[in-house]
């Protein structure tokens, strides 16, 4: 049995690098064709589509004569290995390109900092969206609350303690991720996508969803009391409204905006 468990596990890594090394091949083809087309511009290399929507507003309000061209990776994990396929590659394709990535709950993935390589501060570019700041924004000028400033504060306020009940209620499902992160625990399936599996949100309040956390964020393993106590002071020091999982944070805001 033991035996049959190692050969499986050498398969898996074995296909992962054929996997890894099929997808760094392409991205450099990707690039290559790019680069004899425009040998200049300057490259910017995403995780994925609404990164490059968020980002290209941003750097329009910072810098809005930058020209710049966006390449696509479909993940984190694809932004990391086309920068370290590049440090060994030696045609030049590197010149010019920044690479940049949510910091989640693995930061740079023993990665080493670097000016080319940009990573938020937050969880995600989504925690940067969800905050009283921009709902004022969206109450002003969406919503056409102008001219009411009291109005609208009576609404940040519902907003202020709304957010705290949601981070609290979602407290556990982000435990679960942070210390599978950690630990390397790969993910069942898809987390979720709807609001409802994982909060009960109303115009009054807050509670948790019916479905466990466990159902929420399916395993491949489950982690271990220790494990789970090993990071709990770390865990319980990070900021939740910066350092929780953000796509949970936008669709509280999303649909918060609509009770």
């Amino acid at each position: 049995m033991t035996n049959d468990v190692e050969r499986a596990a050498r398969c898996s890594l074995i296909e992962s690098m054929k996997y890894a090394r099929d997808v760094s091949a392409v991205m450099k083809s990707q690039l290559a064709a790019l680069r004899a087309v425009d040998p200049d511009v300057c490259v910017i290399a995403f995780e994925g589509i609404d990164d490059k929507t968020v980002y290209y507003h941003w750097i329009r309000q910072i810098v809005p004569e930058f020209v710049y061209e966006p390449f696509l990776c479909k993940g984190k994990s694809k932004v990391l290995q086309l920068k370290k396929m590049l440090e060994q590659d030696l045609g030049g394709l590197s010149n010019g390109i920044l690479f940049v990535i949510d910091r989640d709950f693995d930061d740079l993935c023993g990665h080493q900092s670097a000016e080319e390589l940009f990573m938020t501060q937050a969880y995600s570019f989504e925690n940067y969206l969800v905050n009283e700041s921009v709902l004022d924004e969206l109450l002003k000028n969406e919503l056409h609350c102008h001219s009411a400033p009291a109005c609208r504060e009576d609404i940040r306020q519902l907003f202020r303690t709304q957010y705290t009940d949601f981070l609290s209620v979602t407290k556990e499902l982000n435990y679960r991720l942070f210390v599978a992160k950690k630990y390397r625990i790969q993910r069942g399936k898809d987390l979720p996508k709807t609001l409802s599996r994982i909060a009960n949100v109303t115009l009054s309040n807050v509670t948790s969803a019916q479905e466990p956390v466990y159902a929420q964020a399916v395993l491949a393993r489950e982690p271990t009391e220790q494990e789970y106590a090993e990071l709990s002071a770390e865990f319980l020091n990070l900021d939740p409204e910066k350092r929780y999982r953000g796509k949970f944070s936008l669709m509280f805001f999303v649909i918060g905006s609509d009770c």
